[in-house]
């Protein structure tokens, strides 16, 4: 399972921080996360940059977390450390960040996430509808990902070309659009498209990718293949 940015426009509000204001994650203290991120009773928050399996998450003021599945999990929050228990795993991050509308934080060996408020409440029992946004095939060169079933890991470079992740051999060339995936000339229709799943339809079979990590320049992967991991995907 994957648990799985720019700042600097924010830096200048950090300088005037009140009580209430944004907070750096070490200037958290007792209760103040908490307040952030559920407010008076819920808040609700998508996940806008980095890879990771929640990427709607929805913080009820007395430690309920609603997630894009629309199942319910439990969560805790202490200073700048937030754990999010789905039945007996506990998944802990580190709070970099926060703010009334934003919030930064991370998972060791994982992506930094930037989350912000969406004013639409996540309903229990309801799946946030399809959307395809191929932003997160995007990373600084491109994202590589590991085909579920097999061996095959490539990347999908950011110049549209599709790298081997393990020969470094250009396998053909990609691109988006609306709910299609256009691999050279063939086009299949994507059913879903998130920050760590990417399945699409190949003649009445459905392909299943998971997100690895981000890839270099030349399309093999930033960590060694021998480090990844995709458990609980």
């Amino acid at each position: 399972m994957i648990k799985p940015i720019s700042f600097f426009a924010l830096c200048i509000l950090l300088i005037a921080c009140g009580k209430n204001g944004p907070k750096k994650g070490t200037q958290l203290k007792g209760q103040d996360a908490l307040e952030y991120l559920a407010g008076s009773d819920f808040k609700t928050w998508k996940l806008s940059k980095g890879h990771d399996y929640y990427e709607y998450l929805q913080f009820d003021s007395k430690g309920g977390c609603m997630y894009q599945s629309g199942n319910m999990v439990r969560y805790e929050v202490d200073k700048d450390s937030l754990v999010v228990k789905e039945g007996a795993e506990n998944f802990p991050y580190k709070i970099l960040y926060v703010s009334e509308n934003m919030f930064k934080m991370t998972q060791p060996g994982h992506d930094t996430l930037l989350y912000k408020t969406i004013d639409k409440p996540l309903k229990e029992g309801q799946y946030i509808g399809k959307k395809i946004d191929p932003k997160w095939m995007k990373g600084k060169f491109g994202t590589t990902w590991k085909f579920e079933e097999g061996e095959k890991v490539y990347s999908f470079m950011n110049d549209g070309t599709i790298i081997d992740a393990v020969s470094l051999k250009k396998v053909d060339t990609w691109s988006v659009k609306d709910s299609v995936l256009h691999f050279g000339t063939t086009k299949f229709e994507i059913f879903r498209l998130s920050p760590v799943f990417f399945d699409y339809d190949v003649f009445g079979m459905t392909i299943k990718l998971n997100y690895l990590c981000e890839a270099n320049a030349d399309g093999s992967p930033v960590r060694k293949l021998s480090e990844t991991k995709t458990e609980g995907l």
